[in-house]
């Protein structure tokens, strides 16, 4: 019972994050991504969507994280689901963490 309130904890911080993310993010689209995700996250959204810059605003960033979590962004969709973007914050807290070992250890070094 211990281990379950445990997850149910965790799981309830992620998803009130993810609700906030979805909501500010409809508020303000044209903010910078940088409000709301951490340097590293935003340099990993960026280098996912192509940009040569890290100047990401926050709808472009909810879209990159969507796509991470399986969102097509085609044009007839609307916008991303919960669900997407659960999946992609997920992954992209694992990117952020490959990106941070990659530059602290010594990886691709022979």
């Amino acid at each position: 019972m211990d281990r379950f309130a445990k997850a149910i904890t965790l799981y309830s911080l992620v998803a009130v994050r993810i609700l906030f993310l979805l909501h500010y993010e409809r508020l303000h689209p044209d903010a910078d991504a940088a409000a709301l995700f951490s340097p590293q996250e935003v340099c990993v959204l960026a280098y996912q969507e192509g940009k040569a810059s890290t100047n990401v605003t926050l709808h472009e960033a909810m879209i990159a994280v969507a796509k991470l979590g399986g969102y097509l962004a085609r044009g007839q969709d609307g916008p991303p689901g919960i669900k997407a973007l659960w999946i992609g914050y997920q992954r992209l807290q694992d990117l952020v963490a490959g990106m941070q070992l990659a530059r602290e250890g010594d990886v691709g070094k022979d």
